[in-house]
């Protein structure tokens, strides 16, 4: 049984997280911050941007997969 929506979201997350690590690097290189957060709004932002996408990107596949795999309706895994 395929899981269209989970691999389609699998596929998209990739992107979206890289896109995020590459503002905080911005952040860090325009700062010149290695380590920590230098107590900058703007890397705090995108450091925990990045962080809580990583973090729930891995919950939100499984739940998509379980939903998908007994067989839930398309518009409630989908959205």
């Amino acid at each position: 049984m395929p899981l269209h929506i989970t691999a389609i979201t699998a596929a998209l997350l990739p992107p979206l997280l890289l896109a995020l690590a590459l503002q905080t690097v911005r952040h860090r290189f325009r700062l010149s911050a290695a380590f920590g957060d230098t107590d900058d709004p703007g890397l705090i932002a995108a450091t925990r941007s990045h962080g809580n996408s990583a973090d729930h990107a891995i919950i939100v596949l499984i739940m998509l997969g379980l939903l998908e795999s007994r067989k839930a309706n398309a518009t409630l895994v989908a959205g």
